[in-house]
């Protein structure tokens, strides 16, 4: 099966991947939607830099789909019709974990270019701590790189995902921030061939949320 992934550069991307692996193989390439005349991913704000830094280090290929405001959908279809066209693929990877409104939206569009959608991390809201503990155990490593000021607060930044925050999670908010209760940026696991650290990055402070403004990644 030839497939390409939805990719955020953060952990719900990156466990998404390694279980469509486990049954399909490595994928043809990695995609990343970047708002036009902007260096830096929407919900993440990640430079293009950091993510080819990321691909290289899962000897992955990645494309960018470039977007005006308002446009983004248009602009998505365009370029799944193109990536189609050139390498064959049959299905898109996602790493949404359960927001329905998200995954409708998604199978529409995959429907429209004639494209398969997958959900491997997809599962029910209950279920979020044990998926946050499977993540842990299978070895990946994530850095929280942007925090919701109403669940967690700066001094998180910059931490590897581990049992703290899943204790400081418990009953609060959900674990695997499926909602923005925090960001991260996977630098090593089982999809990567070699791991990653962030050598430079500035601290920034915005009305709702502490983030890393990362500049450089090795």
């Amino acid at each position: 099966m030839k497939y390409i992934v939805s990719w955020s550069g953060g952990k719900d991307c990156s466990l998404a991947m390694y279980k469509a692996q486990q049954d399909y193989g490595k994928p043809v390439m990695l995609l990343t939607s970047i708002p036009a005349n902007v260096d830096k991913t929407m919900a993440h704000g990640y430079r293009e830099t950091i993510l080819k830094k990321q691909a290289e280090a899962m000897a992955l290929p990645i494309d960018f789909m470039y977007f005006e405001a308002g446009a983004y959908r248009d602009a998505y279809v365009e370029k799944l019709k193109q990536i189609k066209q050139e390498h064959g693929i049959t299905h898109v990877v996602y790493g949404d974990l359960y927001l329905e409104e998200h995954r409708v939206w998604i199978e529409e569009v995959c429907r429209e270019v004639k494209l398969s959608s997958l959900f491997p991390a997809w599962i029910k809201p209950g279920d979020s701590m044990e998926l946050y503990q499977e993540y842990l155990v299978l070895g990946f490593r994530s850095v929280i790189v942007n925090v919701n000021k109403k669940f967690l607060g700066r001094e998180w930044l910059g931490r590897y995902l581990n049992e703290e925050l899943a204790n400081e999670a418990s009953g609060k908010f959900c674990p695997m921030a499926e909602r923005g209760e925090y960001h991260s940026l996977v630098v090593d696991g089982p999809v990567f061939s070699k791991p990653l650290s962030i050598t430079k990055y500035k601290v920034l402070e915005e009305e709702e949320c502490f983030k890393m403004d990362i500049q450089e990644i090795v």
